[in-house]
């Protein structure tokens, strides 16, 4: 499996590529070109590390959306059979999330895979770090949550300017 970090790292990089583009096209806020582009970058990234992606509309893709919003996986090969191996990642987008708890994001909860990236916006900054305590509160409510649960919390808030993810890593420990 590619490292925690890497992965932090790379995902990252992608938001934050989408965000400055449409900083610098001028897009509307939330639109569907954000998530388009959000998902072509990830794409992107998926096949940087050798896994296959679903994602409806996104470019180069074998699938369109399948459980998740975006999901890279990976097939077993067997003589003329393949069979489905792993979900590597899942992820989740929503442009208003609902601020006590988003369903799209309990879809995350219950996804067994190695990381579980959730995508949001947010009206400010404040919103966002209020985005990650409500999901972590979620997490620690899950009866299936287990310890090394994987996830990155990705908001961005609707600045005039400047606008740049902000992405948390959070591991469940201690259950």
């Amino acid at each position: 499996m590619n490292s925690l970090n890497n992965i932090k790292a790379d995902v990252t990089s992608a938001l934050n590529t989408v965000a400055e583009r449409a900083e610098f096209e001028n897009w509307d806020w939330g639109t569907g070109i954000w998530t388009i582009a959000l998902k072509n970058e990830l794409a992107r990234l998926a096949r940087k590390y050798g896994y296959d992606v679903c994602a409806a509309g996104a470019e180069s893709v074998k699938y369109g959306e399948w459980l998740y919003d975006l999901c890279w996986y990976s097939m077993t090969k067997n003589g003329g059979d393949s069979y489905l191996q792993r979900i590597v990642l899942a992820a989740e987008l929503e442009w208003k999330p609902e601020p006590s708890g988003d369903g799209d994001f309990e879809k995350l909860i219950q996804a067994r895979c190695h990381h579980r990236l959730w995508i949001f916006g947010t009206k400010t900054q404040a919103d966002i770090e209020s985005m990650f305590k409500v999901c972590k509160r979620q997490i620690a409510e899950f009866e299936g949550s287990q310890n090394g649960d994987h996830y990155l919390l990705a908001g961005i808030a609707n600045l005039p300017s400047n606008r740049r993810y902000v992405v948390e890593e959070y591991i469940v420990a201690n259950l």
